[in-house]
């Protein structure tokens, strides 16, 4: 093949079905009109509302666990402090 041999060839079976390929380069939003962009802002603040909400939640079950964990140790050191009295 010579030096057509040396260049790197598509490796692969190539697809059936080319509509499946759409450039991404041709693919552009369409405009929003107003009502559609209010509540697109509106939408993004709920959902911006949401995770903060969200996060608070994990951080409760989290101080929770850390408390429950805590508590749990208190009281093996207590039994094991009394074991060592008797």
């Amino acid at each position: 093949m010579g030096y057509n041999g040396l260049i790197n060839k598509p490796k692969g079976r190539p697809s059936k079905d080319s509509k499946m390929k759409v450039p991404k380069n041709n693919i552009l939003p369409r405009k929003l009109n107003e009502s559609e962009y209010e509540e697109l802002i509106r939408l993004r603040a709920e959902i911006a509302y949401i995770k903060a909400e969200n996060e608070v939640i994990k951080k409760e079950i989290a101080l929770r666990e850390a408390a429950r964990l805590k508590a749990k140790k208190q009281r093996l050191s207590k039994r094991s402090a009394r074991k060592a009295i008797n």
